[in-house]
């Protein structure tokens, strides 16, 4: 009974233009990759930068996208807007992880000593 009340209209779901922003929104979400322990790096950056340019090719194009300022924000974040990770961020320690969740994901243990520089 409940799936008929949200059902979307079968002919939005094959159109990403004419989606709702909030499952646009959760489409990049959902499809965010994520670094495994036996995923190739090269792969991964590969893969990563792919979704983040989609990610900002569908922010580009369609302005209802961002009209709703929470939409905006997490856009913003998962864009890696810095102004917004700053904004959001209460501290330098969470700023890093911010950072190497949204900006930098291959960011390695023994090399974090520049990215908390630029953090801190």
């Amino acid at each position: 009974l409940h799936s008929q009340l949200y059902a979307p209209d079968p002919g939005v779901i094959g159109d990403p233009s004419k989606r709702d922003p909030l499952f646009v929104a959760l489409g990049f979400l959902q499809s965010m990759p994520v670094m495994q322990p036996d995923t190739v790096v090269a792969d991964f950056v590969v893969d990563w930068k792919t979704w983040k340019d989609d990610c900002m090719a569908a922010v580009r194009t369609r302005a209802d996208l961002t009209r709703d300022p929470n939409l905006r924000t997490l856009f913003n974040i998962l864009t890696g807007d810095e102004g917004t990770l700053m904004n959001l961020t209460k501290n330098w320690r969470e700023l890093l992880v911010a950072h190497a969740s949204f900006l930098f994901p291959t960011m390695k243990k023994r090399d974090v000593g520049p990215y908390v520089t630029r953090c801190v």
